[in-house]
């Protein structure tokens, strides 16, 4: 995928996390990991991606797995892909696929929401935390 413009990430970094939050950005109400992943597809991308946000519960403790699930359901032709700019990243978290990142033009730096750290760039490769967690990169149809 080509992005519209360089360093597409820049006006998320720093933004609030917000379970099924859909306003990404310095300064706004927050988003959530698969609502900044649709937000900078469809923004940044010029790729419309449905965030998906009727499929998560109302409670965040128990919403993550039935949200991708309900994902994995609904994008069944998304196609996995080496290490590319604009890809999704999934990872596992507690042994489940549950959580989603976009990478970067940089092969293992990927922007995701996190309710530990808000919207910031992660250092996959060189994370001791979340290397060992990145189960692939896939792109939709």
């Amino acid at each position: 995928m080509i992005p519209l413009r360089p360093r597409w990430w820049e006006p998320y970094v720093g933004g609030d996390y917000l379970w099924r939050g859909r306003d990404p950005g310095r300064g706004r109400a927050g988003v959530d990991c698969f609502g900044l992943h649709a937000h900078v597809l469809r923004h940044d991308f010029g790729h419309p991606v449905d965030d998906r946000a009727w499929l998560y519960a109302a409670d965040e403790s128990i919403g993550a797995r039935e949200a991708m699930a309900g994902i994995a359901r609904e994008e069944p032709s998304w196609r996995r892909v080496p290490w590319e700019e604009g890809a999704l990243a999934l990872f596992k978290v507690r042994g489940h696929p549950v959580h989603v990142g976009t990478c970067t033009h940089t092969p293992g730096i990927v922007l995701h929401a996190h309710r530990a750290v808000g919207v910031d760039l992660l250092d996959v490769f060189n994370s001791l935390k979340w290397k060992d967690r990145l189960v692939g990169c896939y792109l939709p149809p």
